[in-house]
């Protein structure tokens, strides 16, 4: 079956007229528990379930990395003196409409700030209400997240939705990895119908709650599809996660799971909204740069967010300073 896929177009930095202050999800910490593991991704013919429930790695094969493009001057001095008039360059030329970033914890100002006019084009924090610091100036839009239902219970979605709507938000996102938190598919839709549903009538492309790569987690994301489809959801995108390694096997698994989920998505397009490797900032900046042109190449892929965090362990940042770090420098400019 030919699958359809919607382009999405990405809306200007939105402006909100409030400040949310920081945010921290402690629920995150599992994810640490999932890196350096066996990979948990679902088989597309290439790897094969064993008896306890994980993937068993598939077979190592080469995958060659992308080239890098160098990065060079866009016009000479010679040829800017001869040229007349001069032409200005385009609006945000350099950036890509896919790549995004994830934030959280006490560096979400520092990070935000670091990738302000870069390649990155949207930024997530888990939460409904952006980084204190984010403004349209930076060159990112910001989707908020409906991740937890305390933030139903606690009016804060609601307030949050309500201005991003206001400040021009076109994509919500959904509960996180809720496999893992006790909400079951049929919670989530009754959720989802109350609390995501009505700004679908406002024009907002609503994402479905993001899953781990593990069997539970696509069971769980399959079931909520079929709910949601006789409840009426109306569904803008899919998004999954992944953490595992960044060798030659993690690039295969990372691309067996986006291939699970494009195929679930029947048509929709997927956000691998979280993701994350392993390792130094070596390591990881080699798996980004097999995996960078891969996504920006899928057309049934429309965004990806980057997770580094983690100074300790090769984020983003280093482990002093709030300037980029190799890979902070690399996923701003590939």
């Amino acid at each position: 079956m030919k699958l359809n896929v919607a382009i999405l177009l990405l809306p200007a930095a939105s402006a909100y007229s409030y400040v949310s202050g920081h945010h921290h999800h402690k629920s995150h910490d599992h994810h640490r528990k999932h890196l350096g593991t066996a990979p948990y991704g679902l088989s597309n013919g290439t790897a094969t379930f064993g008896s306890s429930g994980l993937l068993y790695p598939p077979t190592a094969t080469a995958v060659a990395a992308a080239p890098v493009v160098a990065l060079t001057s866009s016009t000479s001095p010679a040829a800017i003196a001869a040229a007349t008039p001069v032409p200005a360059p385009a609006t945000n030329s350099a950036k890509s409409a896919k790549r995004g970033i994830i934030v959280s914890g006490d560096d979400t100002d520092a990070i935000t700030a670091a990738f302000a006019n870069t390649k990155v084009s949207w930024l997530g924090n888990w939460y409904s209400g952006p980084p204190p610091n984010l403004t349209p100036d930076m060159g990112m839009s910001y989707v908020p997240q409906l991740y937890s239902p305390q933030y139903v219970q606690d009016g804060s979605w609601a307030s949050n939705a309500k201005k991003g709507v206001a400040a021009g938000d076109k994509y919500f996102m959904s509960f996180g990895e809720p496999a893992h938190s006790g909400i079951t598919a049929e919670t989530a839709v009754t959720s989802w119908m109350q609390n995501m549903e009505p700004y679908a009538a406002q024009g907002v492309s609503l994402g479905t709650p993001g899953n781990l790569q593990n069997p539970v987690d696509f069971v769980w994301l399959g079931n909520f599809l079929d709910l949601c489809e006789k409840a009426g959801c109306t569904i803008g995108f899919v998004c999954v996660h992944w953490f595992w390694t960044p060798g030659v096997n993690g690039q295969q698994d990372f691309k067996n799971v986006v291939n699970n989920a494009t195929a679930m998505a029947k048509g929709k397009p997927v956000w691998v909204d979280n993701f994350e490797a392993t390792g130094d900032n070596a390591g990881q900046i080699e798996f980004l740069t097999n995996i960078i042109p891969w996504l920006e190449d899928n057309d049934l892929v429309a965004r990806y967010g980057y997770l580094g965090d983690n100074r300790a362990t090769g984020g983003f940042l280093p482990e002093t300073g709030n300037e980029l770090s190799d890979l902070g420098k690399f996923y701003a400019t590939f």
